[in-house]
């Protein structure tokens, strides 16, 4: 029975894996592109800003670079094998 219950939740392979990352990735860079679109026209609120491409640009660049990080760090982290899997979700 417990063997069962360790099959099934190995079901996430690595190429899915990758699937996901790439989807949540290209997820949020569209999301920094609107904010970035918003942000070059001046938002919302009394302040009655101009077009400004710099602000654009930053809001961009965070975005990119935030996921710049979060790519470093999942490609250089540890890799783990099935048995160091199995034996951290026995000892919980």
């Amino acid at each position: 029975m417990n063997d069962k219950l360790n099959k099934t939740k190995e079901t996430v392979g690595p190429g899915s894996q990758k699937v996901i990352l790439i989807v949540i990735t290209v997820a949020l860079l569209a999301w920094g592109g609107y904010h970035a679109i918003g942000s070059y026209f001046g938002g919302f609120g009394g302040a009655n800003l101009q077009p400004d491409a710099r602000r654009s640009l930053v809001v961009f660049g965070f975005m990119v670079a935030f996921l710049a990080f979060w790519w470093v760090m999942i490609l250089f982290a540890p890799r783990k094998t099935r048995a160091n899997r199995r034996n951290n979700a026995k000892n919980m």
